[in-house]
């Protein structure tokens, strides 16, 4: 009787690793949902439909976009949290809804427990970027504009905290520049507005601005990070004018917390083939776009680096959400 429900047992186990073989091998089965936080239009959704078309290809399985944007950022971070864990959900996140707002909030529903990080894909730089109507050329033109006219020059941004919110901050904390923010849902409306001149200044993405910097629909003044960017070579940088100004935007694929490790390590590798192919490099890379593709676990140290980082630049420029 023994010998019987021994080899039962074996049966029955070898019968179970070979299913559980079968179902990581025939993973995904059916299309997986890319939630976007932003509207369409902007550089996080462009990053995001850019993506989504060479993984499938990858998985043989769609990867389709999902926009829900509102709040920063907040209100689809929230809803890829709330998602099932099944390696059907994945979350475009940006440095905003991971290493920014957390620090500003108590109230988020969700936080960095609640996502499993699969690959941190691309990093771009930011430039700033001015409505042709203004007059200004450069970055110290637009000190001394903003200087002899206090909060005249209106700026926008994808939200109080983003990225772009920051730059312009770090700006007037260092040489004392008024300038009035005004939020939106997203970068792609607050570009609209900047195209029709109804505010003069942004910080952006420069994948999502170069093709109207381009079409001379904007005028760029610097880019954010450290060093200029191959891809706008005689553009300076802020930091030239302004010491300390380093800020790039990044995005990476999150799954929810508890998701299968399987799916988390396959959609993570997928992106990172995605952003490596010849056809996505060529594209972000002439874009000023680093090309990344990171292993889950390197995602997830780069985003605590990042946490840490902009805990201490928000206390520096004393960015709060009444703001």
């Amino acid at each position: 009787m023994k010998s019987f429900v021994a080899s039962t047992l074996l049966i029955f186990t070898i019968a179970l690793y070979s299913a559980n073989s079968l179902a990581q091998s025939d993973y995904p089965v059916k299309a997986v949902r890319l939630i976007v936080p932003f509207p369409p239009g902007g550089t996080t959704d462009i990053v995001a439909r850019t993506l989504a078309q060479v993984m499938s290809k990858d998985l043989g399985r769609q990867v389709i976009v999902d926009n829900r944007p509102g709040a920063n950022g907040v209100i689809g971070a929230e809803v890829a949290a709330r998602s099932p864990a099944d390696g059907y959900t994945a979350f475009m996140t940006s440095a905003s809804i991971l290493a920014i707002t957390p620090h500003l909030r108590n109230d988020l529903g969700y936080s960095i427990r609640d996502f499993a990080p699969a690959s941190l894909t691309v990093i771009t730089p930011n430039v700033l970027v001015a409505h042709p109507s203004i007059p200004v050329r450069n970055v110290k033109d637009l000190i001394a504009l903003a200087k002899s006219k206090p909060n005249q020059i209106i700026f926008g941004s994808s939200g109080v905290a983003s990225i772009g919110h920051i730059i312009v901050e770090q700006i007037r904390t260092v040489t004392g520049a008024q300038m009035t923010h005004v939020p939106y849902k997203g970068a792609a409306p607050a570009e609209v507005d900047l195209f029709a001149g109804h505010i003069g200044l942004m910080a952006t993405g420069l994948v999502s601005a170069m093709p109207h910097l381009k079409g001379g629909r904007l005028r760029a003044l610097a880019v954010t990070t450290s060093k200029r960017v191959p891809a706008l070579a005689d553009l300076p940088t802020i930091a030239e004018t302004v010491p300390g100004v380093d800020t790039g935007s990044w995005f990476g694929i999150l799954l929810p917390a508890g998701s299968p490790k399987m799916a988390v390590e396959r959609l993570g590798a997928a992106a990172a083939s995605a952003v490596r192919s010849p056809e996505l490099r060529e594209r972000l890379s002439g874009d000023g776009a680093e090309i990344v593709g990171s292993t889950p676990n390197e995602f997830a140290q780069f985003i605590q680096s990042e946490s840490d980082r902009y805990a201490r630049i928000l206390k520096e420029s004393r960015i709060s959400l009444t703001q």
